[in-house]
Order: structure tokens, then sequence, then C-alpha cells
């Protein structure tokens, strides 16, 4: 069905190449098939051909933007292979070369420190936007997201200069694009974590739904390496779309990642947080199981039959990420399908993973909370979590070396 829907959906950008609907669906496509070249080239055709399509700015009175104006930031950067900064890591990994090396995109040697964007402001009832623009809008934050996760950072700050010049002052996050906003708004937090030029190191990959952006990109170290995470996402994938009887689309997008890292690497996997808000209450409110932890335990031994199939093709090192605290509704859940976890890897040494116990770490004092030096955009963490990230890694390497 996903093939089938790439050609279609091509076909009709190809037939109305205005349709902005059409290229938004095409390029969520592309990103479950792991094609972020093609989605990149696909939006860019787009922006040239509608260069003279005009976005009503947040401020009254204001002058509106193009989409002209996204094209020429784009067109100062190397947009012909984005795939420049993931493949410069593989190679270090791939020749054990720890020296590092900057990006080519960027041959200033002065790092640069990145802000944040995505701040509230009140809204306004002025400039409300068409469908069509919406869609337009949603395109932007997909390419946000996409540049993001593919280590193209450096356009980004001129990107979130034009883009919130129409964002600020609108309820995105009650219209249909309200996905790709919130994508959008995350990196836009995250960038204030950012330093540019990227640095390349050995990697470790980070397989894992929006919880994997948090991490992305940072350097830790472990065994005194320094260490670059580079992300894997697999957006909206809840585990329970990896059973074998699963036909749902996120599965070809997780198949799709694994794919994209190379043998023998060292994995981070953080999947969990949107069965324990959406799947494990509704199921165990219907009845399917008696209790959360009856629900937790099922869900928690697909994830291990999945990644022990997937330790034993690939010879992945696998390291599980506890799910994250950040929601107050299901905080006692995600309590309880970490301890789960943790007990379930820590009594089955057969399948030789390897459970990073920080997540008492994450939390308030009283254990009630998250911690507060935690907080992002109340739906991800801040990366500052990360010393408790590397700190468990670290514990796992002395005890397996």
């Amino acid at each position: 069905a996903i093939e089938r829907s790439l050609i279609l959906y091509k076909d009709s950008c190809t037939i109305d190449p205005a349709g902005a609907a059409y290229l938004l669906n095409y390029i969520h496509l592309l990103e479950v098939k792991d094609q972020y070249q093609k989605a990149i080239d696909e939006i860019m055709l787009f922006l040239r051909n509608n260069s003279d399509t005009e976005l009503a700015v947040n401020k009254q009175g204001g002058k509106k933007i193009t989409l002209s104006q996204f094209l020429d930031v784009l067109g100062r950067y190397n947009m012909d292979d984005i795939n420049t900064v993931v493949n410069n890591a593989k190679a270090k990994f791939e020749n054990g070369d720890q020296d590092n090396n900057n990006n080519n995109n960027n041959n200033n040697n002065e790092e640069e420190k990145l802000t944040s964007y995505c701040s509230s402001s009140p809204y306004t009832e002025f400039n409300q936007l068409s469908e069509k623009d919406l869609d337009i809008c949603a395109i932007i934050c997909t390419l946000v997201k996409i540049l993001f996760i593919t280590g193209n950072i450096e356009p980004l700050p001129e990107i979130f200069e034009l883009f919130e010049t129409v964002r600020k002052g609108r309820p995105f996050h009650q219209t249909s694009i309200r996905n790709e906003h919130a994508y959008y708004c995350c990196i836009g937090q995250l960038l204030e974590y950012q330093t540019l030029p990227l640095q390349f190191y050995k990697p470790i990959y980070v397989i894992g739904d929006s919880h994997s952006l948090a991490p992305s990109w940072q350097i830790v170290t472990v065994k005194g390496e320094k260490r670059l995470l580079i992300p894997r996402l697999v957006t909206g994938m809840k585990i329970w779309h990896i059973r074998d009887e699963s036909t749902f689309f996120p599965k070809d997008d997780f198949n799709n990642a694994i794919k994209s890292v190379p043998k023998g690497s060292d994995v981070v996997f953080i999947f969990g947080e949107i069965d324990c808000r959406e799947g494990i209450p509704s199921s165990v409110e219907r009845c399917r199981y008696e209790s959360m932890e009856e629900a937790s335990q099922f869900v928690v031994d697909i994830y291990m039959k999945k990644l022990f199939e997937l330790k034993t093709i690939y010879e992945f090192n696998i390291y599980l990420h506890p799910v994250v605290p950040v929601l107050d509704p299901t905080r006692d859940t995600v309590k309880i399908f970490n301890a789960t976890l943790k007990t379930t890897v820590d009594n089955n040494s057969k399948f030789d993973l390897e459970y990073l116990d920080f997540f008492d770490h994450l939390l308030s004092e009283d254990k009630a909370d998250l911690c507060p030096d935690y907080v992002l955009d109340g739906t991800h963490i801040n990366p500052k979590y990360l010393n408790h990230f590397s700190d468990s890694l670290n514990d796992v390497y002395s005890s397996s070396n």
C-alpha cells in the first residue's frame, strides 16, 4: 500500500504543482521510507514552483512573506546531499577513526551557540489561515523536522526567524497540522542546546519516537571517548506496532530505520511512551488485561522479542532507554512500564540487552513529578538529562567489559 501510495501522490504532485495537501502526504510517505533526500528535493521543487505564494504574518498590517524566501535560505546551503552529516559520522564507525572532523557545510572554525525558538505567545484573532495555507505551514514544519534529524542544522535559525513571523499568535495546536507543529516547536526549543558546527565522533544511534529528538546530535563521553548521538526517528510508533502480525505503516518506518544503521553499531532504543499514553491504559479499561502490570508485560515481551531478533541479525549492542516521565496523566503508567522493562531485562540474560537504569534521576525528590531541571515543552524532556544517560551508559560499559 505504501509503494502504491507513493506513486499516486507523486503523480498528484506532478499534475497539481500547487497542491500542498498532496505534497504534504507525499513527503510523509517518503519519511516512512527513509528517503529524506527525495523529500527535500520535492519540497524545494514545490517552493520553486510556488515561489510567489504568500503567507500572512502574525502581525496585523505586517508584510506577508513568500515561499521564495524559504527557498533563498535553502539555496545558501548544500541541499544536494543532506545525508552528508550522517554518512560522515558513519565513516567514523566503519574506519575506526576517532579524530574530530567538522561539518563540511560550515567552514567557520568558531563554535556558534544557537538560541531557542517557539516561545509561547498570546493568540490573536486576525489573519486566519486557509486550509491550503495550513498545509503549506505543515510542509515548512516538516522541512524543519527533516533537516534536524539529518543533522542539517545550519539553515534552521534562518528558517525559524522567517516562519515565526507566521506562526506566533496562531493556535496551530488546534488545527489539522498540530502534529507537524509539535515537531517544529520541539526542535525550535532544542536548538538552544545545539552548537555549530557539528562535531563528528564515533556514533551511537538513537532509534525512537519523538523522544529521540532530545538526545539528537549531542555528544556524550563513554569510557573516555566522545560519542555522537545520531537519531533514527520513527514517527508515532508504539511498541505494539512491531508485533509479528502488525501491518501498520510505522512498522515499515521502523524497519527502514534499522536498515540505515551499520551492522555491529551501538544502538539505544527509546520506545514505549505512546504505549503508556494510548495503548496500555485503554486496553486495561476495555478489560483486555486485568492490570497495568499485565498489559505492560505483554508490550515488553513484544519489545524483547523484536530486539533479540535485531541483535541476532545485525549484531547491535542494544541499550534500552527508559520511557521519560514528562506527562502528568501517564507518569504512574510509565513507572509501571519501566519497572517491568527493567525486571524483564535483568531476569533474561539470554537476550543480552542492557537497560539504562537512570529513570529515578528524572523524577522530583518526592518521585511524584518530572524533575524541574528537565522540563522542555511539556511533552518532551530537556537534553540536560543526558548526564544521567551518560553515567548509566558508562556503568553498563564498565560492567560488561
